[in-house]
């Protein structure tokens, strides 16, 4: 099969690196008023993701192709709203334009899911912004359907008066 997961190592950094930086500028091309470009991604940062979760990285005929973040996050209840539980939540997921429509992100997603269950947990989440078109047909073709919907509203900004007064 030319589709391997394999979880992600510290020397997969080189690897990882421009994909990092790619879905920043991904948003940040979507939504230029909520994020900002990215050059490069740092090591230090790589390696806290590694800590964090359970990082994916998917390989095609042997060529990275793209990666996935799967952290765990706990309720305890003790605020009163939510009842304790833990909950999967794929922070990140990419793949690189020369390997979309080619199955990786549903291999990385579905890599991800075994985890979750492996861990005991017993629903997996992620946000997605709306001009992602691709991504939400692909997580709704999965079984994900929406949880919440968070909405917004641009309102108009004041000219600023530059003359002293």
């Amino acid at each position: 099969m030319p589709i391997q997961i394999r979880p992600i190592v510290d020397e997969d950094f080189s690897e990882v690196e421009p994909m990092l930086v790619g879905i920043q500028n991904l948003h940040a091309q979507a939504r230029p008023d909520q994020f900002l470009p990215f050059h490069s991604y740092s090591y230090a940062d790589f390696v806290q993701m590694l800590t964090a979760g359970s990082a994916l990285l998917a390989l095609y005929n042997g060529c990275t192709a793209g990666y996935c973040v799967l952290k765990t996050k706990q309720f305890d209840g003790k605020d009163g709203i939510c009842t304790p539980h833990e909950v999967g939540i794929v922070e990140n997921l990419f793949v690189k334009q020369e390997y979309r429509q080619m199955g990786i992100g549903e291999a990385l997603l579905n890599a991800a899911r075994a985890n979750a269950v492996k861990q005991h947990l017993h629903q997996i989440e992620l946000k997605v912004w709306s001009f992602n078109t691709a991504a939400i047909h692909l997580y709704k073709k999965l079984g994900f359907i929406p949880k919440y919907y968070c909405m917004e509203m641009s309102l108009p900004q004041e000219k600023q008066n530059n003359a002293a007064g």
